[in-house]
């Protein structure tokens, strides 16, 4: 009988530990958004349908709260004198803590004189200057987003005006523009390349980002008018920023799936002090898999490392991070003459990517107004190539041959002041060193000979400095001024550019915006270097590429929890290095293999369209962001004729949503479906001329009417399954991602077919599919 009475009570006692409450912390930071010092004593509650509980500050303007239940939460902070801000639903898991840092805005006026509303806009940017087409990327976002594959810029293509590539690549185009002109900046510096083989494919894309997404902290992107601190730019920026481990507490995370294995740790780097290291290591699934396949198969083998260690003291905080990746791609001639249908067949292509970068940033704080943020960064980027064509004996001709290294060093400073509630100031200045070796030849026949088209090594420096200041003229009007300025040291070429925003809240629901801008950027390095007959090289004379941005907003909130955006903009573009008296113009540019032109600053273009965005925020476990974007995108090359960009696709349209369930005796697992429906017009491309085509035996476009055609529009489903377990001491998390989930028939270019003599749609069905597991502990 003892001993059935204790089995049964252990049996008992199992059960109420399996169905248990499972619990977290909740911590963090809450600082002055503007002057980034701590609020002491501000104000920390948890609410909804449970017990609200919460807590205040301490003299750091930190925070604890324990034992929070698993799921998802709502928390308000206040603090006298400032805006209240809501973070809701706020996602709380048992492997993990959640740690937060929280920024407050001062309100101008006495709070016995305006009734403030708490703040719960899960888009507004980060940055406090940026007045219109700019928007917040959380980590939670790209979490749930179907269609990222956990990849922040394929996940940027969910926002109104941006186009989505292939999905082979991860390029953007932004309001017509091509995917080169996006910058990627990290931890406030602009940073050469942000993804896997970038530009092997297009110019501006790669196969996947460097960065995983679930590294990065809150980001901003942005897609017009940006602030002054922002040069070299012309399309859009993307502001990332690396998190911070976890500094009390060890906690480590193993992903496997078709994408890649996926190994990451982050805790504190001593205990009970404030240092904390974060690390992640990714090694794509197709290196395992060539181990087993013959070699030579296409596929992109590729692994990085992304690390953050971050340290403060009594002299600021340093933070050191970077990262690392090898990229290597082998796709092999076919030997067989029956194979040869088309030329692909017979070409033989070997890539090698070698990225890396490492940055020391520092922030002090001076006094209760003002701090200065540096930062050191060096990056090296190597790119080799070597194309072959395999003859009629099956020997391998060279066709061409890359091998470019690029180093930069990169010193960026900038101090932030808050003169006053009303008038806050950032003035900063960054100097990017340049050294550089090309080494480019092709051949234009296929019997092996190979021309010097770039070959020079040297070294060369970009100078941005600007100044910009946020205004808060009333509770209802905020003004942004200022001014950037660059300078190219290769030719000297410089460029003064003013920026304006305005925004002004009519009500609680309603606001209205305005801003402009002039932007610019410099060409690409190995432009500048090409040579012409003599062997001289005139493109070094190339000025930077130039546009005025001009943004309109019209906001308003629909509920707490719903808003709609209107956005009608307008660019001109000038000084677009272009072919004299031809209609070639490098904005229209994909590819730099061998090429190798003459430019001039002579081209122009306008881009303008109006940008439709609803969204509903998560509550209730249910969200949705649809957007909707038309516009025109038109240029003028070398010969002075008005045509359509080659990224002139018309229209976009993005349907996503999603919906959670939570799951459990009590609650502590969830469920999530998250959909992705998108729509987007075809790029633009010249007809092929047919005859001209069957007499060389290779496509032949007919050039007299550049991008009159429209290739086919993109109509992709895509859809996202996750379920995750909260256990005591980990979480665990099946997911299945499909990327054109429907096997949408995708059109990519023409090819000339030996067996068929004909010009061929070269399509796909491609569907491409992503299992994971991942376990967190």
């Amino acid at each position: 009988m003892k001993l059935k009475l204790t089995f049964l009570a252990m049996v008992l006692f199992t059960s109420v530990l399996q169905a248990q409450r499972l619990t977290q912390t909740v911590r963090g930071i809450v600082l002055d958004k503007d002057a980034q010092i701590p609020l002491v004593g501000a104000t920390i509650v948890k609410s909804g349908a449970e017990t609200d509980f919460g807590t205040t500050t301490n003299a750091n303007g930190e925070f604890t709260l324990p034992n929070v239940p698993v799921g998802r939460h709502n928390f308000k902070v206040s603090y006298m004198g400032y805006e209240p801000c809501v973070l809701n639903e706020l996602l709380v898991g048992s492997a993990k803590e959640v740690v937060l840092n929280i920024e407050l805005v001062e309100t101008i006026n006495n709070m016995e004189e305006v009734v403030v509303m708490a703040k719960t806009r899960k888009d507004q940017p980060l940055n406090f200057m940026s007045t219109v087409s700019s928007r917040v990327f959380s980590v939670e976002e790209a979490s749930r987003y179907a269609g990222g594959f956990d990849d922040p810029t394929r996940l940027a293509s969910s926002f109104a005006g941006v186009a989505a590539s292939e999905i082979e690549s991860n390029g953007i185009s932004v309001r017509g523009n091509s995917p080169a002109m996006v910058q990627y900046q990290m931890e406030g510096v602009e940073i050469d390349n942000a993804n896997h083989f970038e530009g092997g494919d297009m110019l501006g894309g790669g196969f996947v980002s460097l960065f995983n997404s679930h590294l990065l902290a809150n980001s901003d992107f942005m897609t017009g008018a940006f602030p002054a601190q922002y040069g070299n730019a012309l399309s859009a920026t993307f502001d990332m920023k690396l998190r911070n481990g976890n500094n009390q507490k060890h906690e480590h995370a193993a992903q496997i799936g078709v994408m890649g294995i996926d190994i990451a740790s982050e805790g504190p780097i001593k205990k009970g002090g404030k240092a904390s290291y974060l690390f992640n290591y990714r090694y794509s699934t197709f290196g395992l898999l060539t181990s087993f396949l013959p070699e030579g198969e296409g596929l992109p083998v590729y692994q990085d490392l992304t690390y953050k260690i971050n340290l403060p003291s009594k002299a600021g905080t340093f933070a050191l991070w970077g990262t690392g990746a090898i990229d290597n791609f082998y796709l092999k001639a076919k030997d067989k003459p029956e194979e040869w249908n088309m030329e692909a067949k017979r070409m033989e292509i070997k890539s090698d990517f070698a990225p890396m970068m490492t940055g020391l940033t520092h922030k002090y704080v001076f006094d209760n107004q003002s701090y200065i943020n540096t930062c050191v960064l060096y990056s090296y980027n190597q790119r080799q190539e070597n194309v072959k064509w395999m003859n009629d004996e099956l020997n391998l001709n060279d066709l061409g041959r890359i091998k470019n290294t690029t180093q930069s060093t990169t010193v960026s400073s900038y101090y932030n002041k808050k003169l006053s509630k009303m008038h806050t100031n950032r003035t900063g200045v960054s100097y990017k060193f340049i050294n550089f070796n090309f080494d480019e030849w092709a051949s234009e026949d296929r019997v092996g000979t190979l021309e010097n088209i770039s070959q020079s090594s040297g070294s060369s420096a970009l100078l941005q400095a600007y100044s910009q200041s946020k205004y808060t003229l009333s509770d209802k009007t905020v003004l942004n001024v200022g001014l950037h300025y660059q300078r190219f040291d290769l030719n000297k070429e410089s460029s003064f550019e003013p920026r304006l925003g305005l925004k002004h809240q009519f009500s609680q629901k309603f606001s209205v915006s305005a801003a402009y801008g002039r932007h610019s950027r410099m060409q690409m390095l190995n432009h500048y270097f090409i040579k012409d007959k003599e062997g001289s090289t005139p493109n070094k004379d190339l000025g930077f590429t130039k546009a005025n941005h001009y943004v309109l907003g019209f906001d308003y909130k629909i509920n707490p929890h719903t808003r709609l955006k209107v956005e009608p903009y307008f660019q001109q573009l000038s000084a677009i290095p272009v072919i004299p008296d031809s209609s070639f113009a490098i904005i229209n540019l994909q590819d730099t293999h061998t090429f190798n032109e003459i430019l001039k600053n002579k081209g122009t273009g306008t881009n303008i369209g109006i940008e439709f965005t609803l969204e509903r925020f998560l509550n209730k476990g249910f969200y949705y962001l649809i957007t909707a974007s038309v516009y025109d995108s038109k240029y003028k090359g070398g010969d002075g004729v008005e045509r359509n960009t080659m990224y002139n696709g018309n229209y976009i349209l993005n349907i996503l949503g999603g919906k959670e369930w939570a799951m459990g005796r009590e609650k502590n697992n969830i469920f999530g479906l998250n959909g992705r429906l998108y729509l987007q017009g075809g790029n633009r491309q010249s007809p092929v001329d047919y005859e001209a085509s069957f007499e060389r035996k290779e496509v032949k476009y007919d050039h007299t009417r550049l991008f009159e055609e429209r290739k086919s529009g993109t109509a992709r489903l895509d859809l996202t399954l996750s379920y995750t377990r909260n256990r005591p001491k980990f979480s665990s998390t099946w997911s299945l991602q499909l990327l054109n989930a429907l096997g949408t028939v995708i059109t990519y270019n023409q090819e000339y077919d030996f067996v068929k003599d004909e010009v061929v749609e070269m399509e796909g069905r491609s569907v491409l599919p992503n299992i994971s597991y991942k376990i967190m502990f």
